[in-house]
């Protein structure tokens, strides 16, 4: 079988590049570090392997849709018009779960304004089971990101309970990410009102963030 060295980075081009390769009966071998926080996910079946050999037979590209799927049970894709009440159903279920400070949900029509390409969902075949959606910002002076400097806002992360500790949150964390890093946006912030700090905290650790401030209170 011939066997083809890739430059790969774990983004979406090069992940399309090495699948297409694949699908011409050619063993594709990644030459470098092929982006652990993108793929390192808790599911039975790996999406990429190890550092020196890829199996992409669980990467599929949706020709209709254009969209890459991550994994073979769960979609990364934009949210459309169609999830709103999906997501309005999972910001209800989110505020009831009482897990973050003052969390309400959003009025439909705040959700609908927020469409576009920094509001992504999870999609598996029961439906959407989680969502991400940013803004841009530009730094007035920020103590940690220079004026004049665009940045993404991580407005909301939500998972479903049941899907929780699968990797879901980090797929769509870093797929936001990485499309924002392809349009030349390299800073990031989020915040965050959880009851459960240390593993909020940790979470984003995982993901390459680092502290900024700590506001506490009894």
């Amino acid at each position: 079988m011939p066997k083809a060295l890739v430059l790969f980075s774990g983004g979406l081009d090069s992940t399309l590049a090495a699948k297409l390769i694949l699908e011409q009966g050619i063993e594709v071998h990644a030459i470098n570090d092929v982006g652990k926080r993108l793929y390192k996910s808790n599911f039975k079946k790996p999406v990429i392997a190890t550092k020196k050999r890829m199996d992409l037979n669980s990467i599929i590209l949706d020709q209709d849709r254009q969209q890459l799927y991550i994994h073979d049970d769960i979609l990364i894709r934009k949210c459309t018009l169609r999830d709103i009440d999906v997501i309005h159903q999972l910001e209800k279920q989110w505020a009831e779960e009482d897990i973050t400070y003052g969390q309400e949900p959003n009025p439909v029509e705040k959700l609908m304004d927020k469409l576009g390409e920094y509001f992504l969902v999870a999609d598996v075949d029961n439906g959407v089971v989680g969502f991400i959606c940013g803004s841009m910002h530009v730094s007035e002076g920020l103590a940690v990101i220079p004026e004049g400097q665009g940045y993404l806002e991580i407005d909301d992360i939500y998972v479903r309970p049941e899907y929780r500790s699968q990797g879901v949150g980090g797929l769509l964390l870093e797929s936001l990410l990485e499309i924002t890093k392809q349009q030349g946006i390299k800073r990031f912030s989020v915040y965050t009102a959880t009851k459960n700090i240390d593993k909020i905290h940790n979470f984003y650790r995982s993901h390459g963030f680092q502290s900024w401030f700590i506001r506490l209170f009894q």
